[in-house]
C-alpha cells in the first residue's frame, strides 16, 4: 500500500516535479482506476480547506454547478455515480442545485468520505442512496450558520435570553436593545426560517433518495426524524465530528471502507487523497471537480491573490 510519501516521491521524479502539474494526471489515473474497481462514474469533488487558511475559496459555491455539468458530459449515466466529496460546506442553496442535478441525472448516487464531509457538504452526502466512510471520516451538523460561523441556535438563544430577562425585569430592555442591534430588523425570524428549511430539506432528500425504498411508513418517519434531529442539535458545535458509528447509529445509510471487499477500492481512494493534499499544498486551486472520463474543473483559484 502507498502512502504519503509514496506519492509525493512518484509526483516529484517526474520532469516538472510540479506537485500541482505532475500530480494532475496521477489523479486522473486514480480516478480510472476507482471506475475500474466499481463499475461506475466516479466525480471527485474535492477543496483545499484543510492545507489551506482562506476557507471562503473552498466552500460549495454556484460556481461549482457548471464543474458538475462538465463532469456528467459523456457519462453513461444509467450506470450510477460514486461522488467521492472533501469539503468544508457552504452554500445551502448551491449544495441544493447540485444534489437537483446529479439526481436528474443519475438513479443511484452513493456518496464517498474519505476524510471531511461537513455542513452543507451532509446535506449532499444525505441525499445520496448510500455513504461510503472509513476509519477516519466524518460527516458535520447541517445547522445553518451566519456573520462568518455563528450557529443559528446561538442567535435564537440570546434572541430567547433577550426576551426572557426583559420579561423578568423591563429596566434591562435598553441594555439588550443596544446589545442586539447589530442584528437586521426580522433577522429572528429569518433564522428559524433558514433552520427550517434545511429541515425541510433533509426530510424530503431523506425521504426521496436514501429511505425511498423503505415501505414501513413510521420506522421511515421516526429513522428521518432521528437524523435530523441529530444532525441539527443545538448542543453540538457545527465543527462536531459525526465518526462512521455516529452516522450508523443515527439512521444513516453508511458502509465501512474496512469492509474486505472494499479493500482495494479503499486503498486507490486513500492515494488519491494524498494526491490532492499536495496538489493543494503547492498553493493551486481551491477546489477540484474531476472526473473518471477526464473532465477537471479548477475553481476558486481566481480568488488568490
Amino acid at each position: 500500500m502507498k502512502n504519503y510519501d509514496d506519492i509525493k516521491e512518484e509526483i516529484e521524479s517526474k520532469e516538472n516535479g510540479n506537485l500541482h502539474l505532475e500530480g494532475a494526471p496521477l489523479r486522473c489515473n486514480y480516478l480510472k482506476e476507482i471506475a475500474s474497481i466499481t463499475q461506475r462514474n466516479v466525480i471527485s469533488y474535492y477543496s483545499s480547506f484543510l492545507e489551506d487558511d482562506d476557507k471562503t475559496i473552498s466552500e460549495i459555491e454556484d460556481e461549482d454547478l457548471t464543474g458538475f455539468i462538465n463532469a456528467v458530459s459523456s457519462m453513461d449515466t444509467s450506470v450510477g455515480l460514486d461522488l467521492i466529496i472533501n469539503t468544508p460546506g457552504g452554500s445551502v442553496e448551491a449544495a441544493e442545485s447540485i444534489i437537483k442535478y446529479l439526481h436528474s441525472k443519475f438513479n443511484d448516487i452513493r456518496v464517498i468520505v474519505v476524510v471531511a464531509c461537513l455542513s452543507a457538504g451532509t446535506l449532499i452526502a444525505a441525499s445520496s442512496n448510500t455513504i461510503l466512510m472509513g476509519p477516519n471520516s466524518f460527516l458535520g451538523p447541517t445547522d445553518p450558520q451566519f456573520f462568518s460561523g455563528i450557529p443559528a441556535s446561538s442567535i435564537l438563544k440570546e434572541f430567547d435570553r433577550a426576551k426572557k430577562e426583559i420579561e423578568e425585569d423591563p429596566s434591562k430592555k435598553e441594555y439588550w436593545e443596544m446589545r442586539l442591534k447589530g442584528y437586521p430588523i426580522g433577522f429572528n425570524e429569518y433564522v428559524k426560517d433558514s433552520i427550517r428549511i434545511v429541515k425541510d430539506d433533509l426530510r424530503e432528500w431523506l425521504s426521496s433518495y436514501m429511505f425511498v425504498d423503505l415501505d414501513d411508513g413510521s420506522k421511515k418517519e421516526k429513522t428521518i426524524n432521528k437524523i435530523i434531529n441529530t444532525l441539527i442539535n443545538p448542543k453540538k458545535t457545527h465543527s462536531y465530528h459525526f465518526s462512521y458509528k455516529d452516522c450508523l447509529d443515527m439512521g444513516l445509510k453508511v458502509e465501512s471502507l474496512e469492509e474486505e471487499r472494499y479493500y482495494l477500492l479503499y486503498q486507490n481512494l486513500l492515494c488519491l487523497h494524498y494526491c490532492y493534499v499536495l496538489s493543494f499544498q503547492d498553493g493551486k486551486p481551491g477546489k477540484l471537480i474531476e472526473a473518471s472520463n477526464g473532465a477537471t474543473y479548477y475553481v476558486g483559484a481566481k480568488h488568490r491573490a
